[in-house]
This record gives structure tokens, sequence and C-alpha cells, in this order.
């Protein structure tokens, strides 16, 4: 079974995105009117898959502080401590 996970981060303006959004649609047009045009699903070991597509301003991070890292003691037999 094909599965594809992909993330990607751009620094764009506004238009750019929106040039992006326009390029991305086109590619996704193409593939609706040629999926469709395939017949149904099932047919010659057709499956219907599924894509999700977001594409927003990523919230800055500014003004947050990066939290320090927890320090977890495991306790082992015989008084050894390890550190995770």
């Amino acid at each position: 079974m094909l599965r594809s996970i992909t993330e990607a981060t751009f620094l764009l303006t506004k238009d750019e995105a929106a040039a992006l959004e326009g390029e991305l649609t086109e590619v996704l047009h193409r593939w609706t009117a040629r999926s469709r045009a395939s017949g149904e699903p099932g047919g010659e070991g057709r499956d219907v898959y599924a894509l999700l597509q977001i594409l927003q301003p990523r919230v800055p991070d500014e003004g947050r502080r990066a939290r320090p890292r927890r320090r977890v003691v495991v306790r082992r037999p015989k008084g050894r401590a390890d550190t995770v």
C-alpha cells in the first residue's frame, strides 16, 4: 500500500503563496479529471486515495521561550540510576 507524508515550509510573500496554491490546484484538477475518467474504484486494481493539503501562514514563535528539557531519573535495582 502506498502512503506518502510530506511536510515542507516555505518563505513566501502572499503573492508567492497564492501562485503556489494555484499550481497545486492545477495539479489536483488534472488528477481529479484523470481519476474520474478511469472508471469505478476496484476496477483495474484501482483504490480510493485521500489527500489533505493545507497551505497557511505559520504561527510565529516570537516571544516564546524554549522550555528546558525535563530530567527524568529511572531507578534501577542495586542503587543504579539512569538519566533519560
